[in-house]
C-alpha cells in the first residue's frame, strides 16, 4: 500500500452537534490533531542497490530517506588541498541531491559500514585501497565507478553489502579528481546506466553574482508562470491558498520610498456578495487585497498592487493568494449556492522589483544559515576559502558538514569553493575558519568579538535597549571553557576590507566535531544570529524518555563586535568603506569642506573690500 515516492496520510472528520441548523465554523465542530506528538512507525529493510550511476539521482542520494542521510567520505589524508577541495565538492553535490533532508558527513581513511561511502583520491591510493578490498581497478583518467560496499566479517573475510554502495571518484592528479568530483555533483538525471564513467571533458554553465534556486533579480519582470505557478481556480467559500515562493539577495539595500509592483490577471464568478475579496499575504502577513465587488463577475487584467520593498526580507519569501468568497443570497437554514464562487488567478500575472543596490552591514550570522551569505554571492562558492586550522578529522568533518548546509540553503553545487589546511594563507576574499581554539592564529582574533588565548577577552551584555543593541562590558580574564561548548563568530577580515571571516571553534577536537553536527539542526540554525553564538550540548530528558535520544543544543546569540559595510561582490572602496562604517567621518569631512569654503570666501571678500577702500595710486 506504500508505493515508492511520496505518500499522503490524510485525516478527515465529519461532525454535527445538533439535528437542526448549525454554523459550519462553530468551535464545537473542531478536532485538534496533535501531530507534533504523534508517531509513525514503519517496518522496512534495505533493498539491493542497482550498480548504475543513474541511481545517484533516483535511489542513492534520495531526500525521501528517513530520518536523516548519512554519507562517509574516504580520503588518503586531510592535509592535501588537492584532495580536500574535491571532497568538499562531492559533499556539496550529494547534499544538494538530498535537498531539505538533514545530511551528516564523516571523513576518514577507512570504510565505515552501515552507510554509503564515497572514495575520493588519486590513482595510486585508490587502486591500492580497492585492491585490499578485493576490487581490481585501473585508473586511466577522471573516473566515476560504483560498487557494492565491501565489508569485513569477524573472521577477516570480505563480503559485499548490497544495500549500500562505494562510489569511487578518482583521477591521476588533483585536476582530474576535481573534474570527476564536479561531474558527480551534476548527475541529476537518470543517466548513465553503467557502473563506470570515464570523463573526457566538463563544461560549467555561465553564472553570475546572486544567482541560485528561486532567486529574483531587481529590475526584471517575473511572470508567475516563470515562478512555477500555473493557472489556479479557487472554488468555494474558503478555498486553500496558493503560494509563490521566491528568494531575494540578503544584501539588497532597502530604501523606504521604493515599491515592488505586482500585476494580477484574474476572473471571478457572478452572484458574489460585495465583501468577497482576493487577499494577498506576504510571509503570512496580510499586505493587500483585490475586492471582488461586481455582482456580474468579471475578467480583470493588470490589477495593480504596489508593496513597499521593506515588507520583503532577504532570503526566502512566500507570496500567498487567499480568496474569501461569499454568496449574494444566504439566509439561516437555507441552502447556500456555492457553485458560482469561483476565481481564477492566471499565470500571466507578474511581479517586478525596482533596481536595488547591494550593500549591507555585517556581521550577521543569521544570513549564513539563510542562504550561505556572504559565501554564496557567487552561487558556486567562488572566492570562498575554508581553512582547517589543524589537519584532523574533527575540523574536516565540521567543514564538510558546513559545505553541505550552505549548498542546501542556496540550491547550487559549490564547484568554486576551496578547502585548505594552510592556516597561514592570507586570503583576500571570504574566509571560513574551522578548528580548535588554540590553533587559531592570533591575527584573526584582532577583530573577533571574543578573543581566546592565555588571557580571554570576553564581552558581557549590561543592558538591552529598544533597538536590541546591548551595552557591552569587556572582561580580560584567565579562565576556561567547557570542552563540549562550541563557538561561532563572524567579523571583518584582517586581510581585506569589506570581506568577512566566520570562525567555528571549540577548546577540544570533540567540541569542534560536535559543533559541526549542531549546525545541521534546524533549531540551532534558527537561533543563530548576531556576530557571536555559543552552542552548548544539553540533554532533553523528555526527548530521551520518549524517543530514546535526548541530545539537544542550547544557543546563546549576541552582537558584541564592531560592524562593517560590504558591497556587491564584497569589494568596497577604502573611501566608501570608512564613510559608511564611520558616519561621523562623513559629517567631519562635510564640516571641514564648509569651513574651508567659508574661509576662502572670507579671504576673497576681504581682499576685494581692501581694494575698494584703498585709494588708487595713479589718481
Amino acid at each position: 500500500m506504500l508505493p515508492p515516492g511520496y505518500n499522503t496520510l490524510s485525516f478527515s472528520a465529519t461532525q454535527h452537534y445538533t439535528q437542526g441548523c448549525e454554523q459550519p465554523c462553530a468551535p464545537e465542530l473542531w478536532t485538534h490533531l496533535k501531530l507534533d506528538e504523534a508517531l509513525l512507525t514503519i517496518e522496512y529493510e534495505w533493498d539491493t542497490v542497482p550498480l548504475r550511476l543513474s541511481e545517484l539521482s533516483e535511489l542513492i542520494f534520495d531526500p525521501k530517506i528517513m530520518n536523516e542521510a548519512r554519507l562517509h567520505l574516504i580520503t588518503a589524508n586531510i592535509k592535501d588541498e588537492g584532495t580536500l577541495t574535491p571532497a568538499g565538492i562531492v559533499a556539496s553535490g550529494a547534499a544538494l541531491r538530498f535537498d531539505y533532508r538533514k545530511t551528516v558527513f564523516t571523513l576518514s581513511n577507512q570504510v565505515t559500514e552501515g552507510m554509503d561511502n564515497i572514495l575520493v583520491g588519486e590513482k595510486g591510493f585508490v587502486e591500492s585501497f580497492l585492491k585490499d578490498l578485493g576490487i581490481n581497478m585501473s585508473v586511466e583518467g577522471p573516473t566515476l565507478k560504483l560498487v557494492h560496499l565491501p565489508t569485513k566479517l569477524e573472521g577477516g573475510e570480505l563480503t559485499l553489502d548490497q544495500s549500500h554502495v562505494l562510489l569511487v571518484v578518482t583521477g591521476r592528479n588533483a585536476d582530474e579528481i576535481k573534474l570527476a568530483a564536479e561531474t558527480m555533483s551534476i548527475l541529476t538525471i537518470p543517466f548513465p546506466d553503467t557502473d563506470e564513467m570515464k570523463i573526457s571533458e566538463f563544461a560549467l554553465p555561465e553564472i553570475s553574482l546572486y544567482e541560485g534556486k528561486q532567486m529574483v533579480a531587481a529590475g526584471e519582470k517575473y511572470p508567475f508562470k516563470k515562478m512555477n505557478y500555473k493557472n489556479r481556480t479557487f472554488i468555494g467559500l474558503d478555498p486553500a491558498p496558493e503560494d509563490i515562493i521566491f528568494r531575494l539577495p540578503p544584501d539588497f539595500l532597502i530604501k523606504p520610498n521604493q515599491q515592488a509592483s505586482i500585476s494580477l490577471d484574474f476572473s471571478f464568478g457572478s452572484g458574489m456578495k460585495s465583501d468577497s475579496t482576493l487577499n494577498v499575504l506576504l510571509n503570512g502577513e496580510f499586505v493587500a487585497t483585490a475586492r471582488l465587488d461586481n455582482q456580474s463577475g468579471g475578467l480583470i487584467s493588470g490589477y495593480q498592487l504596489n508593496l513597499p520593498t521593506y515588507l520583503f526580507k532577504g532570503g526566502t519569501n512566500v507570496l500567498s493568494f487567499k480568496p474569501k468568497m461569499t454568496p449574494l443570497f444566504g439566509e439561516h437554514c437555507h441552502f447556500l449556492q456555492t457553485g458560482n464562487l469561483q476565481l481564477t488567478l492566471f499565470d500571466s500575472s507578474f511581479m517586478e522589483f525596482p533596481p536595488m543596490p547591494h550593500r549591507i552591514e555585517l556581521p550577521r550570522l543569521d544570513l549564513l544559515f539563510l542562504n550561505g551569505f556572504p559565501y554564496t554571492r557567487w552561487p558556486d562558492g567562488f572566492d570562498t576559502l575554508i581553512v582547517l586550522s589543524e589537519a584532523n578529522s574533527a575540523a574536516a568533518n565540521a567543514a564538510i558538514n558546513l559545505i553541505g548546509v550552505m549548498t542546501q540553503k542556496n540550491g547550487y553545487p559549490m564547484f568554486g569553493i576551496r578547502v585548505s589546511a594552510d592556516v597561514k594563507e592570507k586570503w583576500d576574499k571570504e574566509i571560513i575558519l574551522v578548528g580548535r581554539a588554540d590553533t587559531i592564529p592570533s591575527e584573526y582574533y584582532a577583530k573577533a568579538p571574543l578573543q581566546l588565548g592565555e588571557i580571554n577577552k570576553v564581552p558581557y551584555p549590561v543592558y538591552q535597549n529598544w533597538d536590541v543593541h546591548k551595552g557591552m562590558s569587556w572582561s580580560q580574564q584567565t579562565s576556561g571553557m567547557n570542552s563540549a561548548k562550541g563557538i561561532i563568530m563572524q567579523f571583518a577580515s584582517p586581510f581585506k576590507e569589506g570581506h568577512a571571516v566566520t570562525l567555528f571553534t571549540a577548546t577540544s577536537d570533540e567540541g569542534v566535531e560536535r559543533l559541526g553536527r549542531a549546525i545541521l539542526e534546524p533549531a540551532v540554525q534558527a537561533a543563530t544570529k548576531g556576530d557571536l553564538v555559543f552552542v552548548d550540548y544539553v540533554v532533553d530528558k523528555f526527548k530521551q524518555v520518549k524517543f530514546g535520544d535526548g541530545a539537544d543544543f542550547k544557543v546563546t546569540a549576541l552582537n558584541a563586535g564592531t560592524s562593517f559595510i560590504t558591497g556587491k561582490g564584497g569589494d568596497i572602496s577604502t573611501t566608501n568603506y570608512y564613510l559608511t562604517s564611520y558616519p561621523w567621518l562623513y559629517w567631519l569631512l562635510l564640516s571641514a569642506i564648509i569651513l574651508i569654503i567659508a574661509i576662502i570666501t572670507y579671504i576673497i571678500l576681504r581682499h576685494r573690500r581692501k581694494r575698494r577702500l584703498t585709494p588708487n595710486e595713479n589718481e
